[in-house]
């Protein structure tokens, strides 16, 4: 079976954010013109009227969460966003924010002549949720239950291979149909050792991201 998918591309697979896919088995009208490819790539964030407006109601949706501790400190890095929190290195930024001293959480960068926008509750805020909303435990759960009505598969990046024989499940394919490969993994050296203390912090500080990740993970 050949799809032609709509993708909503959010950075790189494991180290920025999330990707979110759509798919159709027909050719689309978009933006006037007629797309023949396998793969349309739109560099925004997830916003599921809009898909709708597009593909109509007949497709396939998907996304893909990774443990938001760990997305976070790999973000930091391959952001450079030592200089958005002014520290001079991860440690830094975690005695900052246990003193409470992280004030502007999220920033614009401009990557590819995009404003592209990162920070704290970095999955759920390219799902679509604002980030007014971070405190408000209503609009959180309202906001997970809604994530769940949108796509027919949340992956985990932690189980992928399994998240892959459920997708293989939904699409209809085989397995031998399917492959994947591992790329801009960083090597260990270059990775912070989190204490428990650390991880702590960080999962509170990320708790919409946290509550997100574990609902879709159990």
């Amino acid at each position: 079976m050949v799809f032609t998918c709509w993708i909503y591309y959010y950075g790189k697979f494991y180290d920025q954010k999330t990707e979110s896919l759509a798919f159709t088995n027909e050719h689309l009208n978009i933006y006037g013109y007629i797309s023949n490819f396998d793969i349309f790539v739109e560099d925004t964030r997830w916003n599921f009227d809009n898909v709708k407006n597009i593909l109509g109601n007949d497709f396939i949706s998907l996304t893909i969460m990774r443990n938001p501790v760990c997305q976070f400190e790999s973000m930091f890095h391959f952001m450079n966003m030592e200089t958005h929190y002014n520290v001079s290195s991860f440690e830094m930024f975690l005695e900052k924010l246990e003193a409470g001293k992280i004030t502007n959480e999220r920033f614009q960068k401009i990557r590819n002549e995009h404003i592209q926008i990162f920070g704290r509750n970095q999955l759920a805020y390219t799902l679509g949720f604002e980030e007014t909303f971070f405190e408000d435990n209503t609009a959180i759960e309202a906001f997970i239950e809604e994530i769940d009505r949108q796509f027919n598969l949340v992956m985990i990046s932690e189980y992928f291979e399994e998240s892959v024989i459920i997708l293989k499940n939904i699409l209809g394919t085989q397995i031998g149909q399917m492959t994947f490969m591992p790329l801009l993994v960083r090597t260990n050296d270059t990775k912070h050792k989190l204490s428990v203390k650390q991880r702590l912090l960080l999962e509170k500080w990320l708790s919409v991201d946290v509550r997100l990740y574990n609902t879709f993970k159990r």
